[in-house]
């Protein structure tokens, strides 16, 4: 299936395309589903290389390196507005002092691209 939706994507829209491949988490109706298993992302993302889509990025993950899993959603239920929409920041050291581990993931993610090149 996500086969298929690569090629559908190259032949209709373009190879140039940009594909964000995002880990699925379990959370309020669907929290009796499993998470994607990140093998599932990264045949995905090499079934879309192999097909010359050139701009495919998969985010295979939980928030942080220290997260164990995402929070439920009733974590959150008895915040109010205005705690809810507030940056949350990491209070442990591996996401550095902005509190995100968005720009760690592009490097591992850059490198990754560098050395599929090598396969």
């Amino acid at each position: 299936m996500l086969g298929r939706i690569a090629v559908w994507t190259r032949d209709r829209l373009d190879a140039d395309s940009p594909w964000h491949i995002t880990k699925f988490f379990p959370a309020y109706k669907l929290s009796h589903l499993p998470a994607t298993p990140s093998e599932i992302l990264w045949w995905a993302y090499d079934a879309a290389r192999a097909v010359s889509l050139r701009n495919v990025y998969v985010y295979d993950d939980k928030g942080c390196d220290c997260a164990g899993e995402n929070l439920p959603v009733a974590a959150y239920l008895s915040q109010g507005p205005a705690q809810v929409r507030a940056v949350k920041k990491c209070a442990a050291s591996c996401c550095g002092g902005e509190g995100v581990l968005l720009k760690k993931y592009e490097q591992r993610l850059d490198s990754r691209d560098q050395s599929a090149g090598d396969r």
